[in-house]
């Protein structure tokens, strides 16, 4: 009963909302996707992300068609970023960044790993630049020889 009443008050009316408005923004932006506004370019590459394989009888050529499953994941996930956000404002409703998380939450992911890959290479730059503490740099130590006396 503690437990239910306690979360009892970080649920309120503003989620539904933000969940609600991140859907619509999510929807909108699979909208620009399959209606060619976002260009041949984006579409060649976020497009086959929704698709599956789709086997025919024998005889006949696979074809590819949208996957239901996908998009219901994808805009499941909008909503679900768009109430995380709705958080910190608790009883006031953030309606706008609630739309654009639900819009642009691909490009944050993607901006998110770019920037995870371009620190990466950095640092293996700076490896290469210094290689102070590398194996290669470190003195090789001569083996001790027994000479007969």
């Amino acid at each position: 009963m503690l437990l239910a009443s306690s979360l009892a008050g970080y649920f309120h009316w503003e989620l539904l909302l933000a969940a609600i408005f991140g859907f619509v923004g999510s929807c909108a932006f699979l909208g620009a996707l399959f209606l060619g506004f976002l260009g041949e370019q984006a579409a060649a590459r976020i497009r086959p992300g929704f698709e599956k394989l789709d086997l025919r009888p024998k005889g006949q050529p696979a074809t590819t068609r949208v996957s239901p499953s996908k998009i219901c994941a994808f805009v499941t996930l909008g909503a679900a970023l768009a109430v995380i956000f709705q958080f910190p404002y608790g009883t006031q409703f953030a309606y706008l960044q609630a739309l654009i998380v639900g819009v642009a939450w691909p490009t944050l992911i993607g901006q998110i790993m770019r920037q995870a890959e371009s620190e990466k290479i950095l640092g293996l730059a700076d490896q290469v630049q210094n290689p102070a503490g590398s194996p290669a740099s470190a003195p090789v130590a001569q083996p001790a020889v027994n000479v007969p006396r």
